[in-house]
């Protein structure tokens, strides 16, 4: 038995309608394809995000508190992230620790950072107090 004229699967050199309609219907298959597979790629993005305004604001926090911890006793810094919301290895947990940290040691750090790793030690050391929020002048223990 034959479908009657206009019906999908109809014989499609005699009805050009059903031509279009199966068209239609491919092109609707291949924009759903596409809008899940945006939906999918934005809301990986969105949790990029997210995590990276999490670790911003981790960072001001830190900042904030490393600065004041300075006028502490003993005092303890709080971890920067990096762009990869990473706390680098070898981050000093004290002012003593960055002080007596050696050159190559800061040099990793400062590019975990992408942070500039020209200059003298003391230079990349006071660029690594700025932007941990470190600025008052740090004494030896």
């Amino acid at each position: 038995m034959e479908n009657p004229p206009g019906y999908p699967g109809a014989n499609t050199a005699e009805n050009p309608q059903s031509t279009n309609i199966l068209a239609l219907i491919d092109r609707l298959g291949v924009l759903t394809t596409e809008f899940y597979t945006f939906k999918a790629e934005a809301s990986e993005r969105i949790e990029r995000l997210e995590l990276r305004n999490l670790a911003n604001e981790a960072n001001i926090n830190a900042r904030s508190y490393n600065y004041d911890c300075l006028r502490n006793k003993n005092p303890k810094f709080q971890p920067i992230y990096n762009d990869k919301n990473e706390i680098p290895p070898g981050f000093p947990s004290t002012p003593t620790e960055l002080l007596r940290m050696p050159n190559g040691a800061l040099v990793a750090l400062l590019a975990a950072y992408n942070l500039p790793t020209e200059g003298f030690i003391e230079d990349k050391r006071k660029r690594f107090k700025h932007f941990i929020g470190a600025e008052r002048e740090l004494h030896h223990e």
